[in-house]
């Protein structure tokens, strides 16, 4: 069985060759949604496929899973997490969120505080016309 980091280099070469040179973009611009997964080396995929990934994180975690509203602000300057939506306020000790990039990129939801200086600039360079 491989290591993490062989895995995690693996993963970085076979980007590089599948998706390079796509349209002429630059590898670092592209957004994930460009990676074919069904096209994935089989060794770089979690066993049992990303659906038993999701349920064994489910049936670890039990989330409080919020769907179709719109996030307005995140608060996690405290041990609990304020999320604020068109439908009210959440309250919870950890957050996973599946913004969109153009909504992260035109800053759309806040933060407080606000993302790390690292994240937004990644945030930034990443292109998500290219997809």
């Amino acid at each position: 069985m491989k290591d993490k980091v062989q895995i995690v280099k693996d993963l970085v070469y076979w980007l590089v060759e599948e998706y390079g040179n796509i349209e002429g973009s630059d590898l670092w611009r592209l957004s994930a949604r460009m990676i074919q997964f069904d096209e994935t080396p089989d060794d770089l995929l979690p066993e049992g496929g990303y659906a038993q990934l999701v349920r064994g994180i489910f049936n670890k975690c039990k989330p409080d899973l919020r769907l179709n509203e719109t996030v307005l602000s995140i608060d996690y300057s405290q041990d609990i997490v304020k999320i604020e939506t068109n439908k009210g306020a959440h309250y919870t000790k950890k957050v996973i969120s599946s913004l969109p990039l153009g909504v992260l990129q035109h800053k759309q939801v806040r933060f407080i505080p606000g993302l790390p200086r690292e994240y937004q600039k990644s945030i930034n360079l990443l292109d998500a016309s290219v997809h």
